[in-house]
């Protein structure tokens, strides 16, 4: 495993039954990495400002106005907020990654 430094982790169950993990970690991946990232569907930075969730994911993670590297917003089945965020930061090798998954979600099978 490559040389990471965790900033950052919650995992939150809130009380409507919903869960909410958020992981910041510092970590070097190389463009090997980042283009295996590419591949399963994350899209470089910056995020296009025509996005829809943008404003939403750059204020989640904390990381606006990225350059250089990569970010992937996968949607759940019950919401926009039900959602895989992964942004990372090249320059400051910061990367994010939020899940969230809605309580329905949970008890349906």
């Amino acid at each position: 495993m490559k040389d990471h430094h965790i900033e950052q982790f919650q995992d939150l169950q809130l009380p409507n039954g919903d869960v909410e993990t958020e992981i910041k970690m510092r970590v070097d991946l190389s463009e090997k990495d980042i283009d295996k990232l590419i591949r399963k569907g994350a899209q470089p930075l910056p995020i296009p400002d025509s996005f829809q969730y943008k404003d939403w994911i750059e204020e989640k993670s904390e990381m606006s106005g990225l350059e250089h590297g990569v970010f992937h917003y996968e949607p759940g089945r019950m919401s926009p907020l039900e959602c895989k965020i992964l942004v990372y930061d090249k320059d400051s090798q910061m990367l994010y990654y939020y899940l969230s998954i809605m309580e329905s979600t949970l008890t349906t099978t």
